[in-house]
């Protein structure tokens, strides 16, 4: 979904919010690690593991601010600031062990939340195909 509002003397500057949402059709995630770690002079010996999730029909969403501003007459220049947040975890580390005589557990997992920002350039197609037309 997107909105937009026309701003300035000449309606030229397009700013507006859109909200979209993305499906999870098929990944091909299968990285799967594992080891340890240890020190003879610190007393502490750990194990990893990392793996990939499944998250084949997850959906996460994503909602932007964008400006849009008409440059040599044919093409736009866009600036936006987006956020995807509903993000499935798309990793895991599990680490255990034993570090100074203390059991240690731990897990971290990713996702794609987290914010973007995106500067653009838009240009017709047209004018890259006119321009190979005139040279033949």
């Amino acid at each position: 979904m997107k909105y937009d509002f026309l701003i300035g003397d000449k309606s030229r500057l397009r700013v507006g919010p859109t909200f979209s949402a993305y499906y999870i059709i098929a990944t091909n995630m299968e990285y799967s690690r594992s080891g340890g770690l240890g020190s003879g002079g610190i007393d502490y010996r750990l194990n990893y593991t990392i793996g990939d999730l499944d998250i084949n029909g997850k959906i996460f969403f994503n909602a932007c601010v964008y400006a849009e501003l008409p440059i040599f007459n044919s093409s736009l220049i866009n600036f936006k600031i987006s956020q995807n947040f509903g993000s499935p975890k798309v990793g895991v580390l599990d680490i255990t062990g034993e570090a100074d005589g203390n059991p240690v557990s731990f897990e971290s997992a990713g996702t794609l939340n987290g914010f973007m920002l995106e500067m653009g350039y838009k240009s017709p197609l047209n004018l890259l195909l006119k321009s190979g037309r005139s040279s033949q």
